[in-house]
């Protein structure tokens, strides 16, 4: 009966951690500074290293890379930060580059939590290779 209780516990905490996965993203870029990261972003944004839909690690600032994410991909008007991926879906932080845009309510496949001013978990399937912009 003991162990039961144990693994009941145990599988709680789990499932706590993998649904605190955006508050502790969120928390990280409070750190780097929201502000300065979308700065960052923005700049990243329009440089020529970032011409493609992913953007190639070794051109992330140092506030994106504190933050540790697996990838930097363009999506709708920001960028977002990868944290969770596997062949079939995605989630990551959407920082939108416009404070004030929203990236829509999702639609097949996609959603979008919002955060706080221009911050978005995004939760997305992957349905096709991404084609170069």
């Amino acid at each position: 009966m003991r162990f039961l209780y144990i693994l009941f516990i145990f599988s709680i905490a789990a499932l706590l951690l993998g649904c605190n996965n955006a508050s502790s993203v969120l928390s990280k870029a409070r750190e780097a500074g929201i502000p300065s990261l979308r700065k960052d972003l923005e700049k990243l944004a329009t440089s020529n290293e970032s011409a493609s839909h992913d953007i190639p690690q070794a051109s992330w600032p140092a506030s994106v890379r504190r933050m540790k994410p697996i990838a930097v991909e363009h999506h709708n008007e920001g960028l977002l930060l990868v944290y969770k991926k596997s062949e079939r879906n995605q989630e990551g932080l959407l920082v939108m580059l416009d404070v004030n845009k929203d990236p829509g309510s999702g639609g097949s496949g996609v959603s979008y939590e919002s955060l706080r001013d221009g911050l978005f978990w995004c939760r997305e399937k992957i349905r096709t290779p991404q084609m170069k912009r």
